[in-house]
């Protein structure tokens, strides 16, 4: 169960972190 809560967290920051990585990548185009 923990593995699973810590997914999801990791989870959760990595699209936290892409979202505005994607942003500025499409800024660039």
């Amino acid at each position: 169960m923990k593995k699973y809560q810590f997914a999801i967290t990791r989870l959760k920051m990595v699209m936290l972190w892409r979202i505005p990585l994607l942003d500025l990548l499409w800024r660039d185009i």
